[in-house]
């Protein structure tokens, strides 16, 4: 399985989640995220590999809720909450929803 891409989330990262975002788009299938056809299931699968959210309502059966991070290694010093990782992921969501 490919990942989704690494040239969309790794522009949007702070330098302090880089890695933490490449190894996030390592995790989620490009195939598998392209099944989901709303913006807010898009939104939820990343959130929930990022360990943002346990929220699974809406994910589909099919969906490998195995691949996961874990949340601390998610580094908020020095980050404005406007550039928060789970908020860089409501915009990757909007954009592959329209890609």
């Amino acid at each position: 399985m490919k990942p989704f891409t690494g040239k969309l989330c790794f522009p949007l990262a702070t330098p302090h989640n880089k890695v933490n975002f490449l190894e996030l788009e390592l995790l989620t299938p490009y195939n598998e995220i392209r099944k989901l056809k709303e913006k807010e299931i898009i939104e939820k699968a990343l959130l929930y590999r990022a360990d943002f959210t346990d929220d699974r309502e809406g994910l589909p059966e099919d969906f490998d809720f195995s691949l996961r991070m874990d949340k601390s290694v998610w580094n908020y010093k020095r980050i404005r909450p406007a550039n928060f990782p789970e908020k860089n992921y409501r915009h990757i969501s909007a954009f592959i929803k329209n890609y």
